[in-house]
């Protein structure tokens, strides 16, 4: 007795179901509140000598982070980087490397943003990451909107004149229409910490909750109730931390923001480190 052609279809149909049902099942969930926070890769060619007997290898460490970052579970919702790609701007070596470094996360579709620092060059970078040019204003800023918060990253380098801590006076003009639209807490962003900042964003409007940087290679807490403005330092996360290179899982929580600081070394000075923020 001949099949009929109609019971093969749909027995290719079920099994198709069965197959895409399985693949569904083991993809990672994604948690909307929680953000992976990272600054100062400074992704060299080689190891990196900063005197006799200390060597910092940031193609290593970064590394581990990605991979760390690839094996949570849930999977953070973005990855942010607040500068410092690259070490040295000899070629465009470091970006390439920083690159097929961070594929593993293209593959998986992890989400990250992308800052400057004072250590990138901005021709190179694009050159590298085309696709960038769209993403970011007014040079190299860019705003990112989530389910109970946004990021507003501002440009911190003069890169023209070497001078840290300016930003355009464009950026700063965006960053304020982007306030008086905003209803969600929001953090503003930059590479350089607040007290080096000669040229920076309005910080009085009430849905602000801190400033986040990097830059200073450590995690910290800094007050600033003169400026009412509060400040998170995130730690170098491949560079000069020695031990304490690390990166910080960063959760939004019912009454406040949680950084919880992940080392990268089994020694880290750091381990079990943690800033909580009330939401303003």
């Amino acid at each position: 007795m001949k099949t009929p052609r109609r019971f093969f279809l749909w027995a290719t149909l079920c099994a198709f179901g069965l197959f895409a049902s399985a693949a569904f099942a083991d993809e990672v969930p994604v948690d909307e509140d929680l953000f992976v926070v990272l600054s100062d890769v400074h992704i060299h060619q080689e190891p990196i000598e900063m005197k006799p007997g200390l060597e910092f290898d940031t193609q290593a460490n970064f590394r581990r982070c990605v991979k760390e970052v690839l094996d949570m579970n849930p999977r953070p919702v973005a990855v942010i980087f607040l500068g410092d790609l690259q070490h040295r701007g000899v070629s465009d070596e470091p970006y390439q490397i920083f690159r097929e470094l961070i594929k593993p996360w293209d593959e998986a579709g992890i989400k990250y943003y992308l800052t400057l620092g004072n250590h990138d060059q901005p021709d190179r970078f694009f050159k590298n990451f085309p696709e960038w040019k769209e993403k970011m204003v007014l040079g190299s800023a860019w705003s990112a909107s989530f389910k109970n918060v946004d990021f507003i990253t501002v440009e911190t380098t003069d890169y023209e004149n070497g001078t840290g801590g300016i930003v355009p006076k464009a950026q700063l003009e965006w960053v304020k229409e982007l306030l008086a639209k905003e209803a969600k807490p929001v953090f503003i962003c930059g590479h350089h910490g607040w007290r080096v900042m000669k040229e920076k964003p309005e910080m009085t409007n009430p849905h602000i909750q801190a400033w986040l940087c990097g830059h200073f290679h450590n995690f910290r807490f800094i007050d600033h109730p003169e400026e009412g403005v509060r400040e998170v330092r995130i730690p170098t996360t491949a560079h000069s931390g020695g031990p304490n290179s690390g990166y910080v899982v960063m959760r939004v929580e019912e009454n406040g923001f949680r950084f919880t600081y992940k080392p990268l070394r089994d020694d880290s000075q750091l381990i079990g480190a943690e800033i909580f923020l009330e939401k303003k």
